[in-house]
């Protein structure tokens, strides 16, 4: 068959569709520590802010308080893709801007997650960016591991 003259409907790659990578090793655990981290802070954030104000206040039944856990949660996300690289300059602002328990044990996670992404390479640290990404930014109310 002529590849300048193909349809869209032909298929010019079956002599191909058998020949295909299969990575034979699986990616490595994530530590559950690290894992451990990242639930609590979202925990927190969750606590503090949708279930703070009490279920008969008008504030309980808006979505401001959905909006606010999101952009703390949001602000937590930036800073754990900032500490991937061992940025930490503001940090200290941004956290005094959260709910005073989650100060800590979010304190705790970054520090975690600079001295693990410092000591280790790119292979091994994606599983671990990628749960971040997971966890704080495409599943905000997920909170279990259960996309992992």
């Amino acid at each position: 068959m002529d590849p300048t003259n193909n349809s869209w409907n032909e298929d010019t790659d079956s002599e191909y569709d058998d020949e295909y990578t299969e990575n034979e090793i699986p990616p490595p655990a994530i530590n559950q520590e690290f894992i451990d981290n990242i639930l609590e802070v979202k925990h927190k954030l969750y606590e503090t802010t949708v279930l703070a104000p009490k279920l008969e206040t008008p504030e309980a039944q808006s979505n401001e308080v959905l909006q606010k856990y999101m952009n703390n949660l949001n602000s937590v996300y930036v800073m754990a893709i900032n500490a991937q690289s061992g940025n930490i300059l503001g940090n200290e602002q941004r956290i005094n801007n959260l709910p005073p328990e989650t100060r800590e044990i979010i304190t705790r996670m970054l520090n975690w997650i600079v001295d693990y992404f410092s000591k280790n390479n790119v292979p091994d640290t994606i599983p671990y960016s990628d749960f971040i990404r997971n966890s704080l930014h495409v599943y905000p109310f997920v909170q279990d591991n259960s996309f992992e």
